[in-house]
C-alpha cells in the first residue's frame, strides 16, 4: 500500500521542470551580467587623465567657439547687464554641452551630479560657477563684481576647454 500523498511518477516530471528552470534562472543571469558588461561602453567618457592622439576638427567645436566669442562680447561691454547675460548664456552653453555628452537628468545640477571628481578636473569649478549663476538668477537683487564674473567666466571656459568642445 503506498502512502496517501505519493505523486510516483509525477516525481520525476517535477525534477524535470525544477532542472529546466534553474537551467533558464542561470541563462537569465548570464545575459543580464553580460548586457551590464555591454553597456559600460556607453557610458559618457571624460579625458581627465590623458589626451587623444590628434584633435578632430567639428563643426560642433567651431559652434561652440562662435557662441563662446558672442558670450564674451557681452561681458566686455562692462556693464553689470552684459556680465549677466554673459554668465546665463555661458551656462546655457555648458549644459548644452553636458547633454551632447550623454548626461541625462532634468536640470543642469542633476547631470553635473552624474560627473565624477576625477573624470573632470574642473568640476569644483565648474559647480561654483553654476551656483553663482543660480544666485544671479534666483536672487532678487544679486549683484556680481567684474572680478567674480571674470572668475566665473574662466571656469566656464576651463570645463569646455577640458571636455575639448572648443
Amino acid at each position: 500500500m503506498s502512502a496517501p500523498f505519493d505523486i510516483g511518477p509525477l516525481r520525476s516530471l517535477f525534477d524535470i521542470a525544477r532542472f529546466i528552470f534553474t537551467a533558464v534562472d542561470v541563462a537569465l543571469i548570464a545575459v543580464f551580467f553580460y548586457a551590464v558588461f555591454r553597456a559600460l561602453h556607453f557610458r559618457p567618457k571624460f579625458l581627465a587623465g590623458g589626451r587623444p592622439s590628434k584633435k578632430v576638427f567639428t563643426l560642433g567645436a567651431k559652434l561652440y567657439e562662435e557662441r563662446w566669442g558672442a558670450i564674451m562680447q557681452k561681458y566686455a561691454q562692462g556693464t553689470p547687464e552684459g556680465m549677466r547675460v554673459a554668465i546665463i548664456e555661458a551656462d546655457a552653453l555648458v549644459d548644452e554641452a553636458l547633454k551632447q555628452m550623454g548626461l541625462t537628468g532634468e536640470h543642469m545640477a542633476d547631470r553635473l551630479a552624474r560627473i565624477q571628481p576625477d573624470e573632470v578636473t574642473t568640476l569644483e569649478r565648474l559647480w561654483r560657477a553654476h551656483r553663482l549663476r543660480n544666485d544671479l538668477v534666483h536672487t532678487a537683487g544679486f549683484r556680481i563684481s567684474p572680478q567674480d564674473a571674470k572668475n566665473t567666466l574662466e571656469d566656464y571656459e576651463a570645463f569646455l576647454k577640458e571636455i575639448e568642445a572648443f
